[in-house]
């Protein structure tokens, strides 16, 4: 297996970072101190996206913007950060606490309690993802050294909003200096699921783990085959020499913080209690995961069970919860049952399909495979936007362009990626093409008055000094 930190290009680009810390962030660390630091990309989501929560195969593309946190340890006990985004964002760029403030090292604060008394502002919620990660360390693996303080500071290529997992390669990166700081071992997997529990419990958005994976064990020219069971590695597929993913940013923010995301993971966690609790009934054992129901097993036996749409409260006082520790279901609330859970459940059909599909046109180099591995992902968007109300106009707009010039053109597939409702839009194309995909990016230009970021590279996983 791949191991972090072996990359040439990512670590050739973190040491880069490293040698220009002191002009990035002048007079923040103690020159002649040890310095560590840490890279993590952030990710494109090929297949999968949303279905990482229920249990689906997934298919990532690391990719060339990643996130850079350099560390240095202190003796006051301070915690001290400086990020250069929130600076050029025109918001809170640096910050400082006592870790004390935080109950470290004896007793860490709740998770509650902490979103309570941080990045309680607009300006200032970026410190959840880094001060989170902190507690979240305490928290869960906790620091048996004595505990120094800190001084952090974060520079990120990953757009904010953009549905490319900014927030994971963040976290990731938080994590990986951290531990380096405090002596702390974390295997690449325990890294990565404790990066998803910051965004969980201490930053409070429910996002699955697939961000966090990706970041940690990506690999340049593959894409990552992660069954989100929790979290198993199933290796990579290659990228056929021929074509390439891209990405298409359409400047419309996204957040899995946002209500019709929240929604939609109620509801779909919704569908999987109602079906389990009949699922002993068929002698079905689905190992807690919504996506082992198959679409044929889901139609023949389950379907008539889910309700179109329910109530929270009716939903409460029939099966009492819906199993989601990410999420409440809000009693007055009206939650759309059945479309969501097919979602799932044919997401995952649809992205095991797609990975042999790409594998085979990968050995053969036939043209009909990735056709075929196109049109599941148009299947993949507009299941997005009708299953789940995860659509954007935007993305529809560049989604459609795609499909108007189809392979005569060299574009085959693309669909809303993450969360949905915005963000970027992934795109299967043959090498080449590159000035259709530019040309589709002016005309979305024109049309909305938005500027449109394509994403053309990709890269190894975290790496770290």
């Amino acid at each position: 297996m791949w191991e972090p930190g072996q990359a040439t290009d990512a670590r050739a680009e973190l040491e880069s970072f490293v040698r220009d810390v002191p002009e990035l962030f002048p007079g923040w660390f103690e020159p002649g101190e040890p310095l560590w630091a840490a890279r993590a990309p952030g990710r494109l989501d090929v297949m999968g996206g949303i279905a990482d929560y229920s249990g689906s195969l997934v298919l990532e593309l690391p990719l060339d913007r990643a996130a850079f946190v350099a560390a240095q340890a202190r003796r006051d006990g301070k915690l001290r950060v400086w990020s250069a985004n929130a600076q050029a964002e025109g918001l809170q760029a640096k910050f400082e606490l006592d870790l004390r403030e935080l109950g470290i090292p004896d007793r860490p604060l709740s998770y509650v309690d902490f979103r309570r008394r941080v990045g309680t502002r607009p300006d200032t919620h970026w410190l959840r993802y880094v001060i989170g990660a902190a507690l979240t360390l305490f928290r869960e693996v906790g620091v048996t050294r004595p505990v120094s303080g800190v001084s952090l500071a974060v520079h990120s290529t990953v757009p904010l909003g953009a549905g490319v997992a900014s927030s994971a390669a963040l976290e990731v990166a938080v994590l990986a200096a951290l531990a380096r700081v405090w002596s702390v071992r974390i295997e690449p997997r325990a890294l990565a699921l404790l990066a998803q529990k910051v965004e969980n419990l201490a930053v409070g958005a429910p996002c699955g783990v697939m961000d966090q994976m990706t970041a940690v064990f990506g690999q340049r020219d593959h894409l990552l085959a992660l069954l989100c069971q929790p979290a198993r590695v199933e290796g990579t597929v290659p990228v056929p020499e021929d074509v390439v993913f891209c990405g298409i940013n359409t400047g419309v923010k996204h957040s899995v913080g946002g209500a019709r995301y929240r929604d939609t993971r109620v509801a779909t966690f919704m569908g999987r209690k109602i079906i389990f609790s009949q699922a002993a009934s068929f002698g079905h054992d689905f190992a807690g995961y919504l996506c082992n129901v198959s679409p044929g097993v889901y139609v023949r036996r389950y379907r008539p069970f889910l309700p179109a749409r329910i109530s929270g409260r009716e939903f409460l006082e029939r099966y009492g919860s819906h199993d989601d520790p990410a999420t409440e279901v809000e009693p007055d609330r009206v939650y759309l049952v059945r479309s969501r859970t097919e979602h799932a459940i044919y997401e995952n059909a649809r992205v095991c399909r797609f990975r042999v599909l790409l594998i085979r046109a990968a050995e053969t180099g036939r043209r009909e495979l990735l056709i075929e591995a196109g049109k599941l992902m148009f299947a993949s968007h507009w299941s997005y936007t009708r299953r789940c109300g995860l659509g954007a106009r935007e993305a529809d707009f560049i989604v459609r362009e795609v499909r108007r010039l189809g392979p005569e053109a060299g574009l085959y597939g693309a669909k809303i990626t993450g969360g949905g409702s915005g963000g970027t839009v992934a795109i299967l194309a043959s090498r080449g093409s590159e000035g259709i995909v530019r040309s589709i990016a002016e005309r979305y230009a024109e049309r909305f008055g938005l500027e449109p970021e394509i994403f053309w590279g990709n890269s190894d996983g975290a790496a770290w000094t």
